[in-house]
């Protein structure tokens, strides 16, 4: 578990000799949908676990820590239709399931009553804030700099390629994400977390590999990538912090394996 940390903490950042002792008080982490329904218990209380651990590491390290608006929207979307589920004689055309919720056993007016109470909980008892979405960056004379908008169309298509599972209003939420992640950027280029300023934590890694690789080769090779997954991050955070007691080391170990998993093109052509 170990190893598995460290290699991903210096691949990430090869050349940051200051890894273990710069802290995270000028970076901002805007964190994905998924991973605050981990935060909050809606998937069990081992997922529960591993992010309370993640926030305890980057809390240490003085980490600023945000969602955005449309992930919160998001985020009441899946109570909307978990709790539509719990009501009875309710047909829907999609069963949506939240397992923490259920060994809870939640009704239809718990669920409502967390919507409700949503950003009072993300930001009174995890301290993570709304960051609203950052307008176009402007010229002196108040027109939008054109040089400084990503084409949004091309970055869908090219993620569209590369990971066709994606369905449509996933990829638009993601995409809004790390936009605005480039935005807030400022143009500024850095090669470490520490001073990258803001990136967008998730766990969807096929994103993660295919919006980076498009930002690397078409608009910076050098700056710290815009979009981090919560296992590099974990890594990164857990060096600097060193040993985190009740770190879940049987989710770990279950990421290594995955990791070291050859993709399936590399089988098919072993076969």
């Amino acid at each position: 578990v170990k190893g598995y940390f460290l290699r991903l903490a210096i691949y990430i950042q090869p050349e940051n000799g200051n890894l273990q002792t710069a802290s995270f008080a000028n970076t901002g982490f805007i964190f994905d949908t998924p991973v605050l329904i981990d935060l909050l218990g809606y998937q069990g209380v081992e997922r529960e676990n591993n992010a309370l651990s993640l926030l305890k590491m980057l809390k240490r390290q003085k980490a600023n820590l945000y969602f955005f608006p449309h992930i919160k929207q998001e985020m009441i979307n899946i109570l909307t239709a978990y709790k539509y589920s719990l009501i009875p004689g309710t047909t829907m055309k999609e069963t949506k399931t939240l397992a923490g919720l259920d060994a809870r056993g939640y009704d239809s007016s718990d669920v409502e009553r967390e919507i409700v109470l949503l950003e009072s909980k993300l930001e009174g008892g995890f301290g993570i804030k709304k960051k609203e979405l950052p307008p176009y960056a402007t010229k002196s004379d108040n027109t939008v700099d054109e040089s400084q908008v990503l084409g949004e169309e091309e970055i869908k298509k090219y993620i569209k390629d590369n990971t066709p599972h994606y369905t449509e209003d996933n990829l638009n939420n993601d995409i809004t994400s790390v936009l605005a992640i480039h935005k807030l950027r400022e143009g500024e280029t850095s090669r470490n977390i520490e001073s990258c300023r803001f990136v967008f934590v998730t766990n969807n890694i096929d994103f993660i590999q295919a919006f980076n690789k498009y930002y690397r080769n078409n608009v910076d090779r050098d700056t710290f990538q815009l979009s981090i997954s919560v296992n590099s991050l974990s890594a990164i955070a857990w060096i600097k912090g060193g040993e985190v007691e009740n770190l879940s080391e049987t989710e770990l170990l279950k990421n290594a394996y995955c990791a070291m998993q050859p993709i399936p093109e590399i089988l098919s052509k072993l076969e």
